[in-house]
């Protein structure tokens, strides 16, 4: 039958005897769930037993997209993750932007369900409804940036996408991200542990494929429609223009800001790391994910100095929040600073930020010392 916005596939890779398999969308979950984390769900919920471990073999991976993916859908370029979640012990969700959505399905995929744990480092090649287990040992200990370099020169998919781990996943930090398109975190709930205790370095989405709909004029007329709903809409418009960060300074005003490790809901430095602040001295231009009109994403860097960093995506509002508000750091290119270290380390901005929060404010009443933090006051 024909998979209209559907590829119709669903990938199944045991890394522990390194093997691949296809398996058929079911239409019965399809009808129920749609597609996405729905389906994921009823995976999950199929075939992972209860009392798992985490960060075990027996966790169950899965990458999935919906059947708008792909298309000309309006913001219909998202992955989405689900797991057991090392941080929580329960369910594990996270999403991301840029094109590693679409270009899973270009490779000829709905979803990956990935089992088991290899005994060394290794790599998802997909492209055209094929994919291979190839071995990463020599991309192991890169950073994201180094390893999506890396492995679009290796295996001549220039324009891949690849979702990829960094130490942070490899060491098994339980807040780990795993990142698509170079700086496009899917952040939460701790998926890069999960990945990089399966020994998976990466997934390299080559394409090859096209994706069918039902009504070809009738869709595009509708997505032209959305679009335009889309841009005639103030707050997308306003989205667009300053991106996420753009809401900082809204909240200070309300008093709504998380600081100081949620102690208060004002900081006097906010300005400083505000949308303005990045607009005027550091934002090189905006980005959009695949498939998406509104453009929120930010793309910046620092020059020179102590915080230089080379061209990056963001800060989006959650990180220049939790790793400048709530530690109490009012300085810009401390927070891209820490932005671009997130991005290459494959860590949740949003959890790192927290974490140090926590600890300063721990450390500022006693309740762990010197000796608790190697010296570093």
């Amino acid at each position: 039958m024909p998979w209209y916005g559907y590829k119709g596939r669903i990938l199944k890779v045991n890394l522990t005897s390194q093997r691949v398999s296809v398996e058929e969308l079911r239409l019965d979950y399809v009808k129920l769930y749609i597609g996405g984390l729905g389906y994921a769900a009823r995976v999950l919920w199929d075939e992972l037993r209860p009392g798992v471990d985490p960060l075990s073999p027996d966790n169950i991976l899965i990458a999935t997209t919906g059947p708008m993916t792909g298309t000309l859908a309006p913001g219909s370029g998202n992955i989405y993750w689900a797991f057991k979640s090392p941080q929580t012990g329960a369910w594990g969700e996270t999403r991301s932007g840029g094109k590693f959505g679409a270009w899973l399905k270009y490779s000829g995929f709905d979803m990956v369900v990935i089992t088991g744990r290899a005994q060394e480092p290794v790599y998802l090649y997909l492209e055209g409804g094929r994919a291979e287990i190839r071995s990463a040992k020599r991309y192991w200990g890169m950073t994201v940036h180094e390893v999506t370099d890396a492995l679009r020169e290796d295996t001549g998919a220039r324009d891949a996408s690849v979702a990829a781990i960094g130490p942070g996943g490899e060491n098994l930090v339980r807040f780990a991200a795993i990142m698509n398109d170079y700086d496009r975190a899917a952040g939460r709930t701790g998926g890069g542990a999960v990945m990089g205790s399966k020994n998976l370095k990466a997934i390299v989405a080559a394409g090859g494929e096209g994706i069918e709909v039902y009504d070809p004029e009738g869709f595009l007329a509708a997505a032209l429609e959305a679009q335009s709903a889309i841009r005639s809409d103030p707050g997308n418009r306003a989205m667009g223009e300053h991106g996420t960060i753009g809401g900082l300074l809204g909240l200070n005003a309300m008093g709504a800001l998380p600081t100081a490790n949620f102690q208060t809901g004002y900081f006097e430095g906010a300005y400083k790391i505000s949308h303005e602040a990045l607009e005027r001295n550091y934002m090189i231009k905006r980005r959009a994910c695949h498939s998406c009109i509104i453009g929120c994403s930010r793309y910046s860097y620092v020059a020179a100095g102590p915080y230089a960093t080379p061209p990056n995506e963001g800060p989006e509002y959650e990180t220049a929040d939790m790793n400048g508000a709530m530690p109490m750091i009012d300085n810009m290119e401390v927070v891209i600073r820490v932005n671009w270290l997130a991005n290459n380390y494959g860590l949740d901005t949003i959890s790192l930020g927290h974490t140090i929060s926590w600890a300063i404010e721990a450390y500022q009443k006693g309740l762990i010392t010197k000796q608790d933090t190697g010296g570093l006051e």
